[in-house]
């Protein structure tokens, strides 16, 4: 094996790996902790809409390769307090 095509596939294995432990660590703490990120969400969905946002409930389920993420009771505001949408 070359020595340029020996660097490339040694750089590809590290990029393979360094990606699976960001999945793992993704999948195994921030998952099954993700109600404890819910105000940095509606807070950014808020300055996106520009609208007030409201979760009651969000969850986090992995199965096999399809990540989701469930919310519960989301509710949009106008400036004027007035809600406009519930999902």
């Amino acid at each position: 094996m070359t020595r340029p095509l020996k660097i490339f596939a040694e750089t590809i294995a590290v990029i393979l790996v360094l990606c699976a432990i960001a999945l793992g660590v993704t999948r195994s703490l921030l998952l099954p902790h993700i109600d404890r990120y819910k105000p940095y969400l509606e807070n950014w969905v808020s300055s996106a809409l520009q609208q007030t946002v409201k979760v009651e409930k969000i969850q986090a389920i992995w199965q096999g390769l399809h990540p989701e993420i469930e919310m519960d009771n989301v509710r949009i505001f106008d400036n004027h307090g007035v809600q406009h949408l519930y999902v």
